[in-house]
């Protein structure tokens, strides 16, 4: 985005490789373009899926004596091939930043929705299996709105992202106006390199 809040770039990755490692070798090389092509001033990722996260499943067995067994196990809700390749995409997100002096930041994808389109999750009346479509059908009818013209539902939260990064630029930038010490871009995001 520009300093009038204007769609400048938006882009997503589209995977190339067969296995994690090659995609990501693919993605530090393309990003490395990307930034390299449109110089942006600083950078900000969705923040991974929790991997930590699980959720308890429960079902019932029939022993050799007809008897009725109630049996639970841990599941984990990101198999750990997904939380590979995504804490490994941002780690190579954030390399490149760095190696290009970039400042980059992590965003919740709660924290920016609710930036973006006024809300975290969908409403309840939505159907439960409907939610995720809802929210990103919403967050791509909010960045045609805007202008930008992206060309699938990940692109429109590329744009999503960049609005939070931009709304907390201008909120860094309101509240150095508004305290004694002053600060800039750069200092705002000082906390999350080190």
């Amino acid at each position: 985005m520009d300093r009038q809040g204007k769609v400048v770039a938006c882009g997503t990755f589209k995977p190339a490789g067969i296995d994690v490692w090659g995609r990501l070798g693919s993605f530090a090389a393309w990003l490395d373009r990307f930034l390299r092509e449109h110089k942006p001033r600083a950078v900000a990722i969705e923040e991974p899926l929790r991997s930590d996260a699980s959720r308890t499943e429960r079902s019932t067995i029939t022993d050799r004596n007809g008897r009725s067994i109630m049996k639970e196990r841990s599941v984990s809700i990101t198999p750990l091939t997904t939380a590979r390749a995504l804490y490994g995409f941002a780690g190579v997100a954030r390399m490149i930043c760095s190696l290009q002096g970039l400042p980059c930041r992590e965003v919740n994808q709660r924290a920016w929705r609710k930036d973006f389109i006024g809300v975290a999750q969908a409403p309840r009346e939505i159907p439960a299996k409907q939610r995720t479509h809802w929210l990103k059908a919403t967050a791509f009818a909010q960045a045609q709105r805007i202008g930008a013209k992206p060309d699938s539902h990940d692109a429109s939260d590329a744009v999503g992202v960049c609005s939070w990064l931009y709304g907390e630029i201008l909120r860094s930038a309101r509240a150095a106006r508004s305290t004694p010490a002053r600060h800039t871009v750069e200092s705002m995001f000082r906390s999350a390199a080190e």
